[in-house]
C-alpha cells in the first residue's frame, strides 16, 4: 500500500495535473480500493463511537437511578468504584473518541486540508483537557 502512495506522490510531485505521464489503470484501481476499504473502516468505528456512546449513556442513566435510591444510596456512595463509575465511562468514550481522531490523521490516504488537520488536532486538545481534568 505504502509503495503505491509512493509512486502517487512522485507522479504528483514530478508533473502538472493535466500532464504526462500517464498513471496505469490497475494503480486507479488500488488507489479507489484502498480508499474504499479505508472509508469502510472508518464508517465502522463511527458506528462502534456510537455504540459506546449510547452503553455509556445507559450505564449513566442507571447508576444515577441507583444512586437516587435511599436502600442503595448510601452503600454506592462509601464504594469508590461506584461513585466514579460514570466518570470512569466518560473517561473512555472521550479517549476512544481521541484514539479515532488520531486514525483519521494518521491515514494519509485521506489526503485532509491543513484546515481540516487543525479542526481534529483542535477537537482532540479539547476533548484531552476534559479527560485530564477529571
Amino acid at each position: 500500500m505504502s509503495e503505491l502512495l509512493e509512486q502517487m506522490k512522485l507522479l504528483n510531485e514530478d508533473h502538472k495535473p493535466d500532464g504526462w505521464p500517464a498513471v496505469r489503470m490497475s494503480e486507479i484501481n488500488a488507489l479507489v480500493s484502498m480508499i474504499k476499504s479505508q472509508g469502510e473502516q472508518l464508517s465502522k468505528a463511527n458506528e462502534r463511537v456510537k455504540e459506546l456512546d449510547q452503553e455509556n449513556k445507559e450505564f449513566t442513566m442507571l447508576i444515577a437511578n441507583l444512586v437516587r435510591r435511599d436502600d442503595v444510596k448510601t452503600d454506592l456512595l462509601q464504594n469508590p468504584t461506584f461513585e466514579k463509575a460514570s466518570v470512569q465511562l466518560n473517561k473512555f468514550a472521550i479517549e476512544k473518541k481521541i484514539e479515532g481522531m488520531q486514525r483519521v490523521l494518521d491515514c494519509r490516504e485521506l489526503n485532509l486540508s491543513q484546515g481540516e488537520i487543525d479542526t481534529i488536532k483542535l477537537m482532540q486538545e479539547q476533548l484531552s483537557k476534559g479527560v485530564n481534568d477529571e
